[in-house]
Protein backbone atom coordinates (compact mmCIF):
# COMPACT_ATOMS: atom_id res chain seq x y z
CA UNK A 1 0.00 0.00 0.00
CA UNK A 2 1.45 3.77 -1.59
CA UNK A 3 1.11 6.55 1.31
CA UNK A 4 1.16 9.94 -0.59
CA UNK A 5 2.50 12.90 2.13
CA UNK A 6 4.98 13.73 3.73
CA UNK A 7 7.12 12.67 6.27
CA UNK A 8 8.97 14.30 8.67
CA UNK A 9 12.19 12.84 10.58
CA UNK A 10 12.82 14.03 14.25
CA UNK A 11 15.25 13.67 16.92
CA UNK A 12 15.01 12.72 20.46
CA UNK A 13 14.47 16.22 21.95
CA UNK A 14 11.86 16.50 18.85
CA UNK A 15 14.19 18.95 16.52
CA UNK A 16 13.14 18.41 13.09
CA UNK A 17 15.99 16.62 11.26
CA UNK A 18 14.37 16.28 7.90
CA UNK A 19 11.16 17.24 5.55
CA UNK A 20 10.41 14.71 2.37
CA UNK A 21 7.21 14.30 0.21
CA UNK A 22 6.52 10.94 -1.75
CA UNK A 23 4.22 9.20 -3.74
CA UNK A 24 5.00 6.15 -1.57
CA UNK A 25 6.57 7.66 2.33
CA UNK A 26 7.21 4.08 3.45
CA UNK A 27 8.84 3.19 0.76
CA UNK A 28 11.17 6.31 0.67
CA UNK A 29 11.45 6.03 3.89
CA UNK A 30 12.96 2.46 3.44
CA UNK A 31 15.17 3.99 0.98
CA UNK A 32 16.33 6.68 3.83
CA UNK A 33 17.29 3.45 6.01
CA UNK A 34 18.28 0.52 3.72
CA UNK A 35 19.62 1.91 0.13
CA UNK A 36 20.93 5.33 0.61
CA UNK A 37 24.53 5.12 1.77
CA UNK A 38 26.14 8.28 1.70
CA UNK A 39 27.29 10.11 4.61
CA UNK A 40 24.50 12.83 5.15
CA UNK A 41 21.67 9.96 5.16
CA UNK A 42 23.86 7.92 7.62
CA UNK A 43 24.13 11.04 10.74
CA UNK A 44 20.62 11.75 10.40
CA UNK A 45 19.58 8.08 9.99
CA UNK A 46 21.83 7.87 14.03
CA UNK A 47 19.94 10.80 15.02
CA UNK A 48 16.42 10.05 13.86
CA UNK A 49 14.33 9.02 16.64
CA UNK A 50 10.60 9.17 15.53
CA UNK A 51 9.37 10.08 12.23
CA UNK A 52 5.72 11.57 11.42
CA UNK A 53 3.56 11.69 8.29
CA UNK A 54 1.06 13.88 6.75
CA UNK A 55 -0.86 11.88 4.43
CA UNK A 56 -2.37 13.91 1.42
CA UNK A 57 -3.97 12.57 -1.83
CA UNK A 58 -3.29 15.45 -3.74
CA UNK A 59 0.89 16.35 -5.37
CA UNK A 60 0.28 20.13 -5.46
CA UNK A 61 -0.93 19.23 -1.52
CA UNK A 62 1.96 17.66 -0.90
CA UNK A 63 4.67 20.26 -2.24
CA UNK A 64 2.76 23.13 -0.51
CA UNK A 65 3.02 21.35 2.69
CA UNK A 66 6.46 20.65 2.41
CA UNK A 67 7.79 24.22 1.41
CA UNK A 68 5.24 25.44 4.65
CA UNK A 69 6.89 22.72 6.70
CA UNK A 70 10.42 23.86 5.45
CA UNK A 71 9.80 27.73 7.00
CA UNK A 72 8.17 26.69 10.12
CA UNK A 73 9.83 23.51 11.35
CA UNK A 74 13.62 24.50 9.86
CA UNK A 75 15.00 21.05 9.21
CA UNK A 76 18.60 20.97 9.49
CA UNK A 77 19.40 18.55 7.35
CA UNK A 78 17.60 20.18 4.17
CA UNK A 79 19.49 22.97 4.73
CA UNK A 80 22.60 21.19 5.15
CA UNK A 81 22.01 18.89 1.95
CA UNK A 82 21.30 21.61 -0.31
CA UNK A 83 24.74 23.56 0.31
Amino acid sequence: MKIKGNYIFKNKENLTLYVGTSNDCIGRINNHFFKDKNNFNKDMIKDTKYINIVISNINSENSTLEQSLFKRLKPIFNYRKNK
